[in-house]
């Protein structure tokens, strides 16, 4: 999860080398890594999009969840669910709210159920392939703009 103030969905050169991103194209070969990179890119322009129209997120203080993968076979037994609740518990404690995206329509029901809501989704044309990507935020009660408890 990146703090307020950090909020990038492309990981920088350094990021990349921290995280050991840099063995990727050695991995999946350079034409799947640049399809990555430009997929990647695109998502970044709808995230600005997104959170520069969105009352709640447009100030830049806001939590941003990357990446939360679980493998196939460890799925639906709340692992994680696990990993998350305490940077959810601290994103309440502090009032602010969090925002995600997924290109996943079956992840929509994991983060409904921890209180995000769906704020966004568009398609993303990359080639012949179209990828729906969904901007989802999470409202702490304090600053819930409907009033509500999400």
């Amino acid at each position: 999860m990146m703090p307020p103030g950090k909020n990038q969905v492309s990981p920088s050169l350094a990021d990349m080398i921290k995280l050991g991103l840099w063995r990727m194209p050695f991995a999946v070969g350079w034409n799947s890594y640049r399809a990555f990179r430009s997929i990647v890119a695109s998502i970044r322009i709808i995230h600005d999009d997104v959170v520069a129209n969105d009352k709640d997120l447009k100030d830049g203080y806001y939590y941003t969840l990357e990446v939360l993968g679980i493998r196939k076979d460890l799925q639906r037994k709340g692992i994680g669910s696990e990993m998350i609740l305490h940077f959810l518990n601290r994103a309440d404690e502090v009032n602010i709210p969090i925002y995600t995206y997924t290109p996943n329509q079956e992840n929509l029901s994991f983060f409904t159920r921890l209180g995000f809501k769906v704020i966004d989704e568009r398609d993303l044309a990359y080639g012949l392939a179209k990828i729906k990507v969904f901007s989802l935020k999470r409202l702490t009660p304090v600053n819930c703009s409907d009033g509500e408890s999400d």
